[in-house]
């Protein structure tokens, strides 16, 4: 297959980072800054040219973007997000030098890892015995459009009408745990994002695209954004736009001619011009989802749309004051939306925290893991084995509010984590011996449902490769350990089971009637 794109991407990339380097290291007040800086050029360095590599990547695309995005996130997205906003990385980190320097180490390793992998035989003779179950069970590609389409209407049916309009949604959430509606409900979390499979369809599987098509898109975008603003859920609409950027950065790797882009140089360029002036728009319309934040649960949703467009943006001073007031605060950029694109300084808090924590308070961080782990299955499964068992208990607090908490009581319930370093605090120098068989199984799994001889991914795991929470190109990113096990353990192989139950119910009922 041809790599043109690839090398284009590759050269881009290595030119921005060597650029941002130059930048940063001129504006090092101390040595420590630029070691840090140094330290970050080098890893993106790396990390580009083995995951972005000509020889290898279009035989595992999946687990090579997996870790080049993971790292973008953790460590290598600050280097140019920092150079936008004209200030040092070492900004606001109270560990520099280890956080950075333990990131470049743990990356290191999953490439060891992730290259370990590639010469296993058991993993090439296990992926071909799951493709030919995924052809068996129709997984491997569209196939009919009339079902993703049925498929795609249940989903953002189930997700628009879980909530009543006119009750406050306080009330609406059960205090015991997630309801067995809410557990069954959860399979089609990820099938909500079909719909952007369906409209890049005709780059991905060459197939055509209606007039209709795009219409039914747009209704799609709307009815997300009617749940987005009125449950005051931001990630809703962001991971759509997400999704939508990475199937478009997969769409130019794979246009092996580079026709896409020279029959769209036009769009490319209008697209580059408004790029910047829109970063303004989509922050201060990420504002007032937080603004709106503090009425959110106590509104009913009909009354946060009306408030959504009707509130007076203010948040930029109340960040200030949050930011003062909080001792592991978490902006570390001035344009709120680069924090969610980078989290440098959530991994320095963590750093910050394990230095000062006791090995009974670690082993009470453990413990809140495992239960945490626990939480993944149902309920009712839970209480045939644990009576006492409430899920709802470690489900409402993050793993970082959790070890937060300790060191400082005066802190909230959902902060943002970082799973690589919750390793660090559970199992200390030994992470790293960890780290290289652990993400096997996961790259096995993932890079399955991709077939080399074809080009071609299963629109399937397509719907799982990113969510704010957790997904595949950002799992090793993600907040907490137990999305980990969620994504591999529960939300594949529970959206698979419901995708597989539903084919049956269409072509039994529905697709002789359409």
């Amino acid at each position: 297959m041809q790599t043109v794109n690839l090398k284009k991407l590759r050269k881009i990339i290595f030119f921005l980072t060597f650029v941002t380097f130059i930048y940063q290291s001129y504006i090092s007040v101390n040595l420590t800054d630029f070691i840090c800086v140094f330290l970050v050029f080098f890893s993106m360095i790396l990390t580009t040219n083995y995951c972005l590599n000509d020889n290898f990547f279009f035989k595992y695309p999946i687990s090579l973007l997996l870790i080049f995005f993971s790292h973008f996130i953790n460590l290598g997205g600050s280097l140019y997000l920092k150079t936008y906003e004209l200030s040092i990385i070492t900004e606001h980190l109270r560990e520099p030098i280890q956080t950075i320097g333990n990131l470049v180490m743990f990356n290191f390793v999953v490439i060891i890892s992730h290259f370990t992998y590639t010469k296993l035989k058991i993993s090439k003779i296990l992926q071909l015995k799951f493709r030919k179950l995924l052809i068996k069970f129709k997984l491997d590609d569209l196939h009919d459009l009339k079902f993703l389409y049925f498929l795609s209407f249940i989903a953002v049916l189930s997700k628009l009408f879980f909530y009543d309009f006119n009750t406050p949604i306080e009330f609406q959430i059960n205090s015991s745990g997630p309801p067995l509606l809410g557990d069954i409900i959860y399979g089609f979390k990820f099938i909500i994002y079909l719909p952007i499979v369906i409209f890049f369809s005709k780059y991905l599987y060459k197939k055509k695209i209606h007039k209709s098509q795009s219409t039914s898109f747009i209704i799609y975008i709307i009815a997300m954004g009617i749940i987005s603003i009125s449950t005051n859920v931001r990630s809703i609409l962001f991971d759509i736009l997400t999704m939508s950027i990475m199937f478009s950065f997969l769409i130019f790797i794979f246009d092996e001619k580079s026709e896409l882009l020279k029959k769209n140089i036009l769009k490319f360029f209008i697209i580059i011009i408004f790029l910047f002036p829109s970063i303004n728009f989509l922050e201060n319309f990420s504002k007032n989802f937080v603004n709106e934040r503090s009425s959110a649960k106590t509104n009913t949703p009909i009354e946060n749309i009306y408030s959504f467009f009707n509130s007076e943006n203010n948040f930029k001073n109340n960040n200030n004051k949050f930011s003062e007031k909080t001792f592991f605060y978490e902006e570390y950029y001035k344009h709120g939306l680069f924090n969610r694109i980078n989290i440098l300084l959530v991994n320095d808090n963590l750093i910050f925290a394990k230095n000062n924590l006791s090995k009974f308070q670690i082993d009470l961080v453990k413990q809140f893991q495992i239960n945490q782990i626990i939480s993944i299955a149902p309920q009712p499964i839970i209480n045939i084995f644990l009576q006492d068992f409430n899920k709802s208990d470690y489900l409402k607090y993050s793993t970082a509010s959790y070890i937060y908490g300790i060191i400082d009581n005066m802190y909230g319930v959902k902060s943002i984590g970082s799973v690589l370093i919750h390793l660090y605090i559970i199992f200390d120098i030994y992470v790293y011996l960890i780290l290289i068989f652990i993400f096997i199984p996961s790259f096995i799994i993932f890079d399955s449902f991709y077939f080399p001889s074809e080009k071609k991914f299963s629109p399937y795991i397509l719907i799982f490769f990113y969510t704010t929470s957790f997904g595949i190109l950002n799992m090793l990113a993600t907040s907490d350990i137990s999305n980990v096990f969620t994504l591999i353990l529960r939300s594949i192989p529970q959206t698979l089971l419901y995708i597989i139950f539903a084919r049956y119910i269409f072509n039994l009922f529905v697709k002789k009637n359409i």
